[in-house]
């Protein structure tokens, strides 16, 4: 069993649209999953989903994805703070101040979800599709060595 991207877009819209903080663990069992075993994988999935937000035009909805000691606020922090600034940086965002960003995000992503289309509509992970979700994290690398030995190009 994987993580499955429509799966976790829907527990992350309910708890935005209940105006609450959503914990990583309660993504992964959206999916079936313990967060033992998503551990890995989540942090990933939670890279596409900023993709697909950013590449939608709608606020970036991971970030109301949180730690379980910091549901009740929202915090992020330490190395779950630098996951979402590094995805963030991927899409192509410069970001001064992380914490008011990642405010600003939140905010949005709780007034976006009242509007908020109710399903992803991405191919399932399980679904074996190589074109499907799992190939989003390969652009940004490509992108990158790309730059790097001169050529240019834009996500």
């Amino acid at each position: 069993m994987s993580l499955d991207i429509n799966k976790s877009y829907k527990a992350i819209l309910v708890a935005a649209r209940q105006g609450r903080f959503v914990t990583y663990g309660e993504v992964a069992a959206a999916s079936g999953m313990e967060w033992k075993k998503a551990r890995r994988p989540l942090p990933l999935q939670l890279d596409q989903l900023v993709f697909v937000s950013h590449e939608r035009g709608w606020p970036l909805i991971s970030a109301i994805v949180v730690s379980k000691e910091n549901v009740e606020t929202g915090r992020l922090e330490g190395e779950s703070l630098a996951g979402f600034m590094a995805a963030v940086a991927k899409v192509g965002l410069t970001v001064d101040d992380p914490q008011a960003f990642l405010h600003e995000q939140q905010k949005a992503v709780f007034e976006w979800s009242k509007t908020a289309p109710d399903e992803l509509g991405m191919s399932s992970d399980d679904d074996g599709d190589a074109g499907g979700p799992r190939f989003v994290h390969y652009f940004n690398p490509v992108l990158e060595a790309l730059r790097a030995q001169g050529g240019s190009a834009t996500p």
